[in-house]
């Protein structure tokens, strides 16, 4: 009966050295590891949202057309041409952006309540020689599909990109102002959805 007492002991004991030696070889368990795993987690997802947002912001080609922009967007883009005296004298029609394409162009479109060569008496900088009866293109639409129209182009003396078009449409009077030099805080002031640029 001793003798199976003794056995049973040193099997238990045995058994005991078995976990023992187990546990020796791995690593103690650091109580910090459910934290480590959470930092893990979340810093992946902001690296993941972070290239998500500058690849949707920087690298997309794209534009934004406002036909109807909040008072302080609409207040900027006329101030960007010193246009005061256009808003007076017609309605907005739209204030659109390029980005990435175009020299990232700022539009800005307005009906007029006169006829062509009142108009031009509005213009809101100095110009040169007026290009006259010239086909262009317009996007007045909030897409990319282009409306040819015919009417005269007159250029910023001292600021060569900017640029004003003058025509009639259906029966209206439009002024299109565009230029490649404006205060760039303005693109965060659309709200609209990005029309993709194919």
């Amino acid at each position: 009966m001793d003798n199976e007492k003794t056995d049973i002991t040193e099997e238990t004991g045995q058994a005991q050295d078995t976990a023992q030696d187990k546990d020796e070889g791995r690593p103690p368990r650091d109580p910090k590891n459910g934290l480590y795993t959470v930092l893990s987690i979340l810093i992946f997802a902001v690296c993941y949202i972070g290239v998500k947002l500058v690849g949707a912001n920087v690298a997309l080609v794209y534009a934004v057309h406002e036909t109807a922009p909040s008072a302080k967007l609409a207040a900027a883009a006329v101030e960007q041409f010193d246009a005061k005296e256009l808003s007076e004298s017609g309605s907005l029609d739209y204030v659109r952006i390029h980005r990435n394409f175009d020299n990232d162009r700022l539009y800005l479109s307005f009906t007029l309540y006169c006829d062509t060569e009142e108009a031009a008496e509005l213009v809101p900088f100095e110009y040169g020689d007026v290009t006259e009866e010239e086909r262009f293109s317009v996007l007045s639409d909030g897409d990319m599909h282009e409306h040819p129209v015919i009417g005269d182009l007159y250029v910023n003396n001292r600021s060569p990109s900017m640029s004003c078009i003058i025509y009639e449409d259906e029966g209206n009077v439009h002024a299109l102002l565009s230029t490649a030099d404006y205060d760039k805080d303005i693109r965060f002031m659309f709200e609209g959805e990005k029309i993709k640029v194919q």
